[in-house]
């Protein structure tokens, strides 16, 4: 049972990890790549994606899933009754073949015309019930540019609404076509604001920041996303920490158990002892006999304890049978994520560590005397 909890433990948490990550990650990527800046945020400087060094990302560094240029913009969402507020993301239609594809929950992602600015844009279901606005509805947005006295306004049509789970980033952020930003920073068409990054693996994150960095000019700088978000990251790191907890707890109960039942069969085989003893048995031998069927036990209890981890992990990731409220949680459900090599070296170490406490309890059979045992008996 204590390794059916630690798998279970184990595989709960890396999915919830995983889960939070890849929605973080989907709106970001996993390095971002942007020229230096020292105005406001929103009035961001045009990087030119085509430029050489830029273009020889894809080939200078490792496990590049995809590269795309993208823009964002603050601006206000007005109808008669509601004013509100929403980072418009300039994005191309590749952008949403990757993670926020999951996220629709009603329409469609925008698509974006080859010859012309797209007017399709998706919105966060938050915003949507804040707005009042369903699929089909246009949506007037202003945007105030520098210089400007009054904010230039732009009409959409609203065609998707997503729902990714984290709240904070949902009603933050809403999609358009790349062209509307260009357009209205009056940049050229191979110009964004930032270039996003997705790699194969996020633990090669790192060095997947080194290989930009060393890549790209002087006048960019290279974030990755977790510095981008540190307080969700940071937050996901302190799981790991009560993963630990469980599994210690867990192994000094399985630990406890182990020892007892080494010991009871010792006291229960004390006579045979005495005579193994009594025929030239030596203490290593017989203590070796011992662990050998200790060890069968603790086989034993490793395989029934993954049956029964791994059959609830299963049943959870197929059939999602324990529900979450996703405004506390950021998802619907208890994510499950199997971390193969995490719950192989979880098996050894328990296996090891358990072989290893087995040998203290076995010394009481050199204390065992033949001629004692045998009266006794």
């Amino acid at each position: 049972m204590s390794v059916a909890v630690m798998i279970v433990s184990v595989v709960i948490v890396k999915g919830f990890q995983a889960e939070i990550r890849n929605k973080v990650i989907g709106y970001s990527g996993h390095v971002r790549i942007k020229p230096y800046q020292m105005s406001a945020a929103d009035q961001q400087i045009p990087l030119d994606f085509m430029r050489e060094d830029i273009q020889k990302l894809n080939l200078g560094m490792t496990d590049v899933v995809s590269i795309r240029p993208t823009a964002e913009k603050a601006g206000i969402l007005k109808t008669d009754e509601q004013i509100e507020g929403c980072m418009f993301k300039g994005v191309t239609a590749e952008y949403f073949k990757g993670f926020l594809s999951s996220t629709i929950v009603e329409g469609r992602f925008p698509v974006f015309p080859d010859d012309s600015v797209g007017n399709e844009v998706a919105i966060s279901a938050i915003t949507a019930n804040r707005m009042q606005f369903s699929v089909g509805d246009d949506l007037r947005m202003y945007f105030l540019l520098p210089g400007e006295q009054q904010p230039r306004g732009r009409k959409f049509t609203i065609t998707g609404i997503f729902d990714t789970g984290l709240s904070e980033l949902d009603k933050k952020y809403m999609f358009g076509d790349l062209r509307h930003l260009q357009r209205l920073n009056q940049w050229e068409e191979n110009q964004a604001g930032i270039v996003e990054i997705l790699i194969d693996d996020y633990d090669e994150i790192d060095k997947a920041v080194q290989q930009a960095t060393i890549i790209v000019d002087y006048d960019l700088e290279v974030w990755n996303v977790r510095d981008l978000y540190p307080e969700i990251f940071n937050w996901l790191d302190l799981l790991d920490m009560n993963v630990m907890v469980i599994i210690i707890i867990m192994l000094v109960v399985a630990i406890i158990n182990i020892v007892t039942i080494l010991l009871i069969r010792i006291l229960e085989k004390t006579p045979a002892i005495g005579t193994l003893k009594s025929f030239g048995a030596s203490n290593g031998k017989i203590r070796r006999i011992f662990l050998y069927i200790s060890s069968s036990v603790l086989l034993k209890g490793l395989l029934i304890g993954n049956l029964i981890g791994f059959s609830i992990a299963l049943l959870q990731k197929y059939f999602q049978i324990l529900k979450l409220d996703q405004e506390t949680y950021y998802v619907s459900a208890v994510p499950v994520y199997f971390d193969w090599v995490f719950l192989l070296a979880l098996n050894i170490s328990v296996f090891g560590i358990g072989l290893i406490v087995m040998v203290f309890p076995s010394m009481i059979i050199s204390g065992i005397y033949p001629a004692k045992t045998l009266r006794l008996k």
